[in-house]
C-alpha cells in the first residue's frame, strides 16, 4: 500500500528534494577565510525552514530533538518520497518537524514508521512526559517513511532520543594544522559520545593527506571551570598525556572561532591553560615538571634524575649516555651531546630507548646540544609518534633539565627541526611554551575506520 500524508507536508519533502537552480558563481570562487572555514566546521549551516543542520557531503543531519546520521555521498536532495510506484521509487530518509505547540522539556519528534520496502511499523512519540519512545496519542501528523536499502546505516541511539548529536556515529570535523611542522589534527567531538579508536588513528597517520604526530580531541568539559577536555593520540593509536605543539592549535582554531584568547582545558596530565598573544603567537602554560622517579615514571630508584645510568653504544664509548629525565606530563629523557644533533641516528637509538625497560610508559628521547646559555638545538624521537619536526614537551624538559644541571637559563630558545620555540621555567615553577600554530586544511573522518574526506574548497 502507498503512504499518505498530508498535503502541507508532503509539499516540504517535494521542495526539499528538488534539486537546486544553478547559482550565478565564478568557475573559481575565492577561498573563504580560516575564520570562516573555523566557524563553519564547529557550527554546521542550519536550514531554518525544517529545522535541520547538514554537513557538507551529507555526512551528517541533525533533525530537531533528534538527531539522524546520512552517510557520505547521501546529500538530503538524493533522498525522494515513496509513492504508491512501490519499490522502485526512492524512499524517504528525513521528515520535517512537528510544528504544533509544545510543552517545556517534552520535544516532538519526527517518526521513522518503516524500513526497507515492506515498511515494518515504527514507534510513535507522545507529548506526555516520561513517554518518549513508549506508544502514545501521535501528536500530530507524520507520513511514514521508509528507509531504502541504501541508507540502513541510518540509526538511533537508544540511550538518548532527544541529543541532537547524540546519533553522529561518523562525519566528525577536523582541522589539519601544525606546530612547527609537528603534524597535528584538531578534531571536534563536541556533544559527542564518540572517541577516536586505535584503528582510526593508525588509518588517518598511514594516509598521505592526514599524516599527523597527535590528534588533539575536542570534548565537552568534565571539570566546571575548563572549557574542553582534551584527548590526545599518537600516531600509533597510544594515548599520550600532553603535547604543547597540539594545544597551541587548539587554542588557535578555537580562538578563531570564538573570537576569545584565554582557555582552561584538562587533559590526561590535568588543568593546562593557553592565550593567543597580539603577535599572533600563543602561549601554553604546560604546568609544572616533575622530577621524582616514581612520578617520570622509571623502573627502579634513582635518587639523582639528573642524571641516570643509561647509555647506547660499546660501554668503554658510548654513543649516548647519562640522560637527565624529567615529566612534563609525560616521560622525557635528554641527552646532552658536544656534537652535532644531526651527526646522531637517532632514528636507529630512538625506538631501542623509547621502549627501553627502564621506562615503563616508554619515553621520549631527545638530543641537545647547548649553544648558549639561552639557546637549545634539539631534535626528539617522539614517543608513539617517532621523528618529529617539533615536539614542545620535549623543549621544556630540555630547558628545566638544562636548568638543572647548570647548563642553561631559565629563559631560552629551543632550535627544533620545524623552528624555534620560547621556553621559561618561571618561579613559580610553572613552565610556558610560546610558539606558532599554522592552519593547513579541513575535513571530516570517521572516528572508528579513520576514512577521511577532505573538503573541496581545500582541494586545489
Amino acid at each position: 500500500m502507498g503512504v499518505e500524508a498530508d498535503t502541507e507536508t508532503l509539499s516540504h519533502y517535494r521542495d526539499a528534494t528538488r534539486e537546486p537552480l544553478p547559482a550565478a558563481t565564478p568557475q573559481h570562487p575565492p577561498k573563504p577565510s580560516i575564520r570562516a572555514r573555523f566557524r563553519r566546521r564547529y557550527a554546521p549551516p542550519r536550514n531554518p525552514r525544517y529545522n535541520t543542520a547538514i554537513s557538507r557531503g551529507g555526512a551528517v543531519v541533525d533533525n530537531g530533538d533528534r538527531g539522524l546520521t546520512v552517510g557520505r555521498g547521501a546529500p538530503l536532495r538524493s533522498l525522494g518520497r515513496r509513492n504508491n510506484a512501490g519499490a522502485n521509487s526512492r524512499a524517504l530518509g528525513v521528515s520535517s518537524v512537528c510544528r504544533k505547540a509544545r510543552r517545556p522539556g517534552t520535544p516532538c519528534v519526527p517518526l521513522l514508521q518503516s524500513i526497507g520496502a515492506q515498511g515494518v511499523p515504527g514507534h510513535r512519540i507522545s507529548h506526555k512526559p516520561g513517554a518518549a519512545g513508549r506508544p502514545g496519542r501521535q501528536c500530530c501528523r507524520h507520513a511514514s517513511l521508509a528507509i531504502a536499502g541504501g541508507f540502513l546505516h541510518i540509526r538511533q541511539n537508544p540511550q538518548d532520543l532527544r541529543t541532537p548529536r547524540a546519533l553522529i556515529v561518523s562525519g566528525v570535523p577536523f582541522l589539519k594544522m601544525n606546530g612547527l611542522g609537528n603534524d597535528i589534527i584538531v578534531a571536534d567531538f563536541r556533544g559527542l559520545r564518540a572517541r577516536v579508536s586505535p584503528a582510526a588513528a593508525v588509518a588517518l597517520a598511514n594516509a598521505p593527506e592526514t599524516r599527523f604526530d597527535q590528534i588533539m580531541a575536542i570534548h565537552d568539559p568534565r571539570t566546571p571551570g575548563t572549557a574542553n577536555y582534551i584527548e590526545i593520540v599518537n600516531s600509533d593509536g597510544s594515548l599520550a598525556q600532553a603535547c604543547g605543539n597540539g594545544m597551541r592549535c587548539v587554542v588557535e582554531a578555537l580562538s578563531e572561532e570564538s573570537g576569545q584568547q584565554s582557555f582552561v582545558f584538562e587533559t590526561i596530565a590535568g588543568i593546562l591553560t593557553g592565550e593567543k598573544r597580539a603577535d599572533g603567537l600563543i602561549t601554553v602554560d604546560m604546568g609544572k615538571p616533575r622530577f621524582g622517579w616514581q612520578d617520570i615514571p622509571l623502573a627502579e630508584e634513582f635518587a639523582d634524575t639528573t642524571g641516570i645510568e643509561l647509555q647506547i653504544g660499546p660501554i668503554d664509548a658510548p654513543v649516548l649516555h647519562t640522560p637527565s629525565v624529567a615529566s612534563m606530563g609525560n616521560p622525557h629523557a635528554t641527552f646532552w651531546v658536544e656534537n652535532d644533533v644531526w651527526s646522531y641516528a637517532l632514528d636507529r637509538f630512538g625506538p631501542m630507548l623509547e621502549n627501553h625497560p627502564i621506562f615503563p610508559e616508554r619515553a621520549n628521547i631527545s638530543i641537545a646540544r647547548v649553544l648558549a646559555p639561552d639557546h637549545i638545538v634539539l631534535r626528539t624521537w617522539e614517543r608513539g609518534a617517532g621523528l618529529t619536526k617539533a615536539c614542545g614537551t620535549a623543549a621544556c624538559a630540555a630547558l628545566v633539565n638544562g636548568v638543572r644541571t647548570r647548563r642553561t637559563e631559565r629563559r631560552a630558545t629551543v632550535t627544533l627541526p620545524g623552528g624555534d620555540l620560547v621556553v621559561e621555567w618561571r618561579a613559580d615553577d610553572h613552565v610556558l611554551l610560546t610558539g606558532p600554530a599554522e592552519f593547513e586544511f579541513s575535513g571530516t573522518f570517521d572516528p572508528q575506520t579513520g576514512a577521511a574526506e577532505r573538503d573541496r574548497e581545500d582541494v586545489a
